[in-house]
């Protein structure tokens, strides 16, 4: 197959890749500098009390040195299979869909215990002044780690799908291509 003959849905879904693996760098590399802001902060701080409750509150969200790497190393990782896809590469759309699978595990775990010890936290503040501040972050937060599990799902099912598997399926070759 030319790229002539590359399937719009493919061409999307490695660009989409592409676009998940550039974002994991980028996001990963901004976490990790706030975490190293943040920790430059907290060593000037006297109080062991209050810098105990920022990272009771901000702790999951931190990113430190080498989860920094295997967010390197997998974004890098997502861009190649994306060019891959580019490329028709049969090998880029199974690594595509075991990340795929990975994706969706990932975000329902993580998003729900991230969502979840942020209520059980929020829920220790909750004096009745803004109360309704902190239900909606909580409803935001549950209802956003809801839709980046469905655009996991999503993604899944447009790896898997027939036309993106028929798209790398090797072609046979014909006779008269087998006599030259």
């Amino acid at each position: 197959m030319t790229d002539k003959e590359r399937p719009i849905r493919v061409t999307v879904l490695a660009w989409i890749w592409i676009l998940i693996g550039l974002a994991t760098i980028v996001n990963g590399t901004k976490s990790f500098v706030t975490t190293m802001r943040l920790a430059e902060f907290l060593a000037t701080q006297d109080d062991p009390e209050a810098i105990n409750t920022v990272l009771d509150l901000v702790g999951p969200f931190l990113t430190p040195p080498l989860e920094l790497a295997i967010l390197l190393m997998i974004g890098v990782c997502v861009i190649i299979f994306g060019v891959g896809m580019l490329r028709l590469r049969p090998w880029a759309r199974f690594l595509a869909e075991i990340t795929a699978w990975i994706f969706v595990f990932n975000t329902a775990s993580n998003g729900m215990l991230q969502a979840v010890s942020f209520i059980r936290l929020t829920s220790q503040f909750d004096d009745g002044a803004g109360g309704d501040v902190l239900s909606f972050l909580q409803v935001f937060l549950v209802v956003g780690v809801i839709m980046r599990i469905g655009i996991a799902i999503v993604l899944l099912c447009f790896v898997r799908s027939r036309k993106v598997k028929d798209a790398f399926s090797i072609q046979p070759m014909a006779a008269a291509d087998l006599e030259r």
